[in-house]
């Protein structure tokens, strides 16, 4: 059983990883297996997200945590958002060049990644640490259950609007 949110989200970045990973295998043997495995990990990205700005970055602003960084006199969760409007904005331009089966989309991607990348590195050695350490183990513990009923519902409805 996971206890921490480092833990728990980090596993979910692998995961969703791994099926960009498969998507890049296979767009140019199968575009019908890619597109479907670019969706999913679309989708994934998209949940991940809400997970982050509906519920983590929340219960710090509940608590009025201090959201500076000491190193840098920046808000690192305004950042991160921020990252998120751009992932966002890759996925979609993405996802329509798939649609139409237009399958030259490496420097989208290669974009994507390096965003990704940068993005991951700041909230695993970083927020999902300082959430983990800020938040009581009472509260990591619901933090935690309402991330993993909101992983069980079905968002598609939720992501594509």
């Amino acid at each position: 059983m996971i206890h921490r949110i480092t833990e728990f989200m980090s596993e979910d970045h692998d995961r969703l990883h791994a099926i960009f990973l498969g998507f890049q295998n296979s767009k140019y043997i199968d575009p019908n297996i890619a597109n479907k495995l670019f969706y999913d990990f679309k989708i994934g990205l998209q949940r991940h997200i809400i997970w982050e700005e509906e519920i983590l970055f929340n219960y710090l602003e509940d608590k009025k945590k201090a959201l500076k960084s000491s190193a840098s006199n920046s808000n690192p969760i305004a950042l991160l958002r921020m990252h998120h409007t751009q992932i966002k904005d890759y996925l979609d331009k993405i996802h329509k060049k798939l649609e139409n089966m237009d399958m030259d989309t490496d420097q989208l991607e290669s974009w994507l990644m390096e965003l990704l990348d940068e993005h991951n590195i700041q909230e695993e050695e970083t927020i999902y640490p300082w959430i983990d350490e800020e938040l009581s183990e009472r509260e990591v513990e619901e933090a935690l259950r309402e991330l993993t009923i909101f992983q069980k519902k079905n968002i598609t409805n939720v992501v594509n609007n």
